[in-house]
C-alpha cells in the first residue's frame, strides 16, 4: 500500500533544475506537494542527499534534496511543500470529448 503524505499527480513537464550551482534540464513525471520524480538530460545525478532547486512554470521555485538516484532518474523530497493548488494545476487533465 502506498502511504504517501500527499496526493500525487502525473505530469510530463520540462523544468529547470539547479544542482551544485549548475542549471540543468529535467523532466518531472510524478508530482506531489512534498516531492517529485524527475529525469535529467545527460549525465547521471549525484547521490542522494544533494540539494536541488526546481523552477516550475510561472517562476515558482521549490527547494529540496535528492531522496534517491538511479542514473539520471531521481526522487526529490521538497524542503517546503508546494501548494496543493499548484500541484493540481500542473497535473494532466483529460480532454473533453469533441
Amino acid at each position: 500500500m502506498d502511504e504517501r503524505a500527499s496526493k500525487r499527480v502525473i505530469v510530463d513537464l520540462e523544468v529547470e533544475g539547479i544542482l551544485n550551482h549548475r542549471s540543468l534540464q529535467v523532466w518531472v513525471y510524478d508530482l506531489s506537494a512534498n516531492g517529485c520524480m524527475l529525469q535529467a538530460a545527460g549525465d547521471p545525478l549525484p547521490a542522494e542527499g544533494q540539494p536541488i532547486r526546481l523552477v516550475f512554470p510561472g517562476r515558482r521555485t521549490v527547494s529540496g534534496k535528492l531522496a534517491w538516484a538511479n542514473g539520471n532518474v531521481s526522487g526529490v523530497q521538497f524542503t517546503d511543500a508546494l501548494d496543493e493548488g499548484v500541484v493540481a494545476q500542473l497535473g494532466f487533465r483529460p480532454r473533453s470529448a469533441a
